[in-house]
Order: structure tokens, then C-alpha cells, then sequence
């Protein structure tokens, strides 16, 4: 059976020929395919993925920090630690910064301070490391 990915996410489901050998278990419909933003569906169109999840596009984080580097309203980056936590999944610091700032990367409206920050970086590294000076990737 074919393994359907987001992101950091490999999915396990319910389907009697899946082998568990993912590390997101989705308890919905199998997955087909996946929607023009590469999100896994089901057979009938809908997303596999949660809008409550902090790597869904459309997630509206309940609680936010603000970033003076990018001038950057982002999720809190323990509400994400903690999603990734509660669903079984390791994640370091490093990765949580990363995932904040793909998140943000799907908004619509970005200040323009990202936007230069972005555009002076070589890579997501870089960014990372001059939003976040203490976290170490690792």
C-alpha cells in the first residue's frame, strides 16, 4: 500500500493492508491522493489532515508570538512542540522553528521585514538562525 506524505508527516490509517510502518496515524478515510497544496485526500476530496494541526496552511493558531526579527506574528512555538508531542511524534526546536516558518510561508499576508529577511537568505538555515540566534540545529 502506498504511503502518503505531509510534510514531516508518513501516514499509518485503518486500512487493512497498511503496514504501520508511518509515524502519523489518521484514523479517517484512507488517503488517494493528494489536493493541489500536496495535502493527502480521501476518496471523497477531503483532506487528511486536521485544520487544528499547526502544519495545515488554514490553521489558525490559538496562540501566538511575535517575532522581532521578521516582525512576524507566528504560532507559539510550545503549542507546536506540543501538537507534534501529543501525536507521538520527536521534534527538535530547530525543526519547530522550521515548521512555524512554513506555516507562515502559506500566508497570505507576510510583512515585508520576512519578506526581505527571506529574500537576503541563501536558505531556511539562515533564516532560522537569525530569528532564532539560541536555537542549535540539531
Amino acid at each position: 500500500m502506498e504511503k502518503y506524505k505531509y510534510g514531516p508527516l508518513v501516514y499509518n490509517t485503518t486500512h487493512p493492508d497498511d503496514d504501520d510502518s508511518g509515524n502519523f496515524y489518521w484514523s479517517g478515510l484512507v488517503p488517494v491522493g493528494y489536493d493541489e497544496r500536496g495535502i493527502p485526500i480521501d476518496e471523497r476530496g477531503y483532506q487528511c489532515l486536521d485544520i487544528s494541526s499547526p502544519l495545515h496552511p488554514n490553521h489558525e493558531p490559538q496562540q501566538t508570538d511575535y517575532n522581532e526579527v521578521l516582525e512576524a506574528v507566528l504560532p507559539k512555538a510550545s503549542i507546536v512542540k506540543e501538537w507534534f508531542t501529543d501525536n507521538f511524534l520527536e521534534v527538535s526546536d530547530w525543526q519547530v522553528c522550521y515548521y512555524c516558518l512554513r506555516w507562515y510561508n502559506f500566508q497570505e499576508v507576510k510583512s515585508m521585514t520576512y519578506l526581505k529577511v527571506v529574500s537576503r537568505c541563501k536558505s531556511i538555515e539562515e533564516v532560522i538562525e537569525r530569528a532564532w540566534p539560541d536555537v542549535q540545529k540539531s
